[in-house]
């Protein structure tokens, strides 16, 4: 499977913003789905981050443009939610934190939603916090954009502002906002005071709310995952000095953050997206597919099955190569509805037509997704068959190889030739059937055949871990040729090789 590096900013797999994702090994699996995840490889701001009690504690929190965040499931009337607070104002009075000589500061909070696929954030929550500044207060201002992010803290650039919203909620240590959203009824929370959730959009009190819900529509049509990030402003006459304050998540899509020394437990699933065939590409009967994991929908894949992103609240695949903090298994029903499951690194179609591929991924808690179904159209193709080839020898000791065979999309009979190579990637001859290795270490055997033409080919590679002979029973000699292959034969695809030719009438 091969897989690229995911981030550049943060909420990854918080909150797309807010970021639980991010750097090296995220967590350790422990039994009953606990989770250690470092907080210093979650953040992606360029801040800093750190288990506090209650959640993950970002600091300096700033939207950056341009940067991958984590990918949320609202297909199928899945939703985003999350619990944040936003400590700015003391408890008693509407005079700012201060700590250790620092004032922590942020009137605006806004929270951006872009749907997958899409470079530039479309949806804006935003938060007024001096409107709860009062320490009576027990809720916020707040508004719905829709287009293109603000052209910076103050100066509005959208076109579709929703006003004249108020959610539950003030900035302070003890208050806690809560907000959800989905494709169809967008951001919701509690309005005001009260007790029970609303779309906010649908709310009375709202204005301008017809035509903002009328472009998100447009917008989110189709959407199937969205990214999420934060972003703090400070009052533009504020001193440099004064910091923009923290946003401190305390729970993602139901994922309680609550945490002993950053200890926790893992209750939330991963989401992976459903796999694809890359466009143009040709999936052919029995040939070796390992499935590729993008970084971002943005990403242009290089193999032929690919899946867009994977994501999760404490976790996330940021490996090229291995399965990171994830394990995959891919279930394949054939045409004539035999099922098999098989690793993702190495999916092989044993039938012509339409193939149905599901992949299931777990997290380090045990949490477990799995994709809708995609079918994927299997031609005859060329195809080159090995089986049977050792993975292990001794120095001295001849080691078999299997001949192996090759036919074309026509069923045509096509020439196999073998190779050779040591540790130092010397060429050895295949004589008798295998060859006697000379020497310890990684042997690689090349099978590889092609159509008359050259316009179909295909290769395998294996390798052979060779051991030293046992004290006394060192042998020399190398080489070998594979037998019962005719000199002719051998001679046609030249020295170090050996050439097994199949006769079949072409079609």
């Amino acid at each position: 499977m091969k897989k690229k590096a995911l981030f550049g900013l943060a909420f990854s797999a918080l909150f797309g913003a807010t970021a639980l994702i991010g750097g090296s090994a995220l967590g350790t699996f422990a039994a009953g789905g606990e989770v250690s995840p470092n907080a210093g490889d979650l953040i992606q701001w360029e801040a800093s981050a750190e288990w506090v009690p209650e959640g993950l504690q970002l600091e300096m929190g700033q939207w950056k443009s341009g940067a991958f965040q984590m990918f949320f499931d609202v297909s199928n009337g899945k939703k985003f939610s999350m619990k944040f607070k936003l400590p700015v104002y003391q408890e008693d009075s509407s005079n700012y934190i201060e700590e250790d000589g620092v004032t922590y500061e942020k009137d605006l909070c806004d929270i951006i939603v872009r749907p997958n696929g899409k470079s530039t954030p479309t949806a804006q929550f935003r938060l007024w916090g001096d409107s709860g500044k009062d320490a009576s207060s027990v809720n916020i201002s707040a508004e719905i954009s829709v287009g293109e992010p603000y052209e910076d803290e103050w100066n509005p650039a959208p076109r579709y502002i929703a006003n004249n919203v108020w959610v539950k909620g003030v900035m302070r240590q003890s208050s806690e906002f809560y907000l959800e959203f989905d494709p169809v009824n967008f951001f919701t929370s509690y309005w005001g005071q009260d007790e029970d959730t609303c779309a906010l959009l649908d709310h009375a009190d709202v204005g301008n709310a017809a035509a903002v819900k009328a472009k998100l529509q447009e917008e989110f049509a189709g959407c199937e995952a969205v990214q999420v990030n934060f972003r703090l402003s400070k009052d533009k006459g504020t001193d440099d000095k004064t910091h923009l304050g923290r946003v401190i998540v305390t729970e993602l899509n139901g994922q309680s953050l609550a945490n002993t020394d950053g200890k926790l437990n893992d209750t939330v699933a991963p989401f992976l997206a459903p796999v694809q065939v890359r466009t143009g590409a040709e999936v052919t009967l029995g040939k070796e597919y390992g499935l590729e994991i993008l970084g971002a929908p943005s990403e242009q894949p290089t193999q032929p099955l690919y899946c867009g992103y994977v994501s999760d609240v404490l976790g996330y695949e940021a490996k090229l190569n291995g399965h990171g903090h994830f394990t995959y298994s891919a279930e394949i029903t054939s045409p004539s509805n035999v099922k098999k499951t098989v690793d993702v690194d190495k999916i092989v179609f044993d039938e012509v037509g339409e193939n149905k591929i599901k992949v299931t991924v777990t997290d380090e808690g045990g949490n477990s997704h799995t994709t809708p179904e995609t079918t994927v159209t299997v031609a005859k193709g060329f195809l080159l068959t090995v089986t049977g080839v050792p993975t292990t020898g001794t120095v001295g000791t001849k080691i078999a190889l299997p001949a192996g065979s090759a036919t074309d999309s026509k069923d045509n009979a096509c020439t196999v030739t073998i190779s050779v190579e040591d540790p130092y990637t010397k060429k050895y001859d295949v004589k008798d059937g295998g060859f006697t290795p000379d020497k310890p270490g990684a042997w690689i055997v090349t099978y590889s055949s092609q159509n008359e033409d050259g316009t179909e080919h295909d290769s395998k590679q294996f390798r052979i871990t060779v051991s030293a002979a046992p004290a006394g029973e060192e042998k020399k000699g190398c080489g070998g040729t594979i037998a019962g292959i005719g000199v002719a034969a051998v001679g046609a695809v030249g020295a170090g090789a050996a050439a097994i030719v199949l006769r079949k009438k072409r079609k």
